[in-house]
């Protein structure tokens, strides 16, 4: 993974509300950054909110991860 396309693997939502503090929603193992997104856009009401895939999950799929 090279830096230039880090922000493949994340999404941010909810940007106007970066006062209001920012989530951070890792989706459960096994699963990608989609499977949290919905909670993502009624958490950004409120917040901004990032999601983001994980090693082994999403984008990040071809990436090593064990437990």
């Amino acid at each position: 993974m090279q830096g230039a396309t880090i922000r493949q693997h994340y999404t941010i939502v909810g940007h106007h509300n970066a006062g209001q503090g920012t989530l951070v929603l890792l989706p459960g193992a096994g699963a990608p950054r989609g499977t949290v997104l919905p909670l993502a856009r009624r958490l950004a009401r409120r917040f901004r909110v990032i999601a983001l895939d994980l090693p082994g999950h999403g984008t990040l799929s071809t990436v090593p991860y064990t437990l």
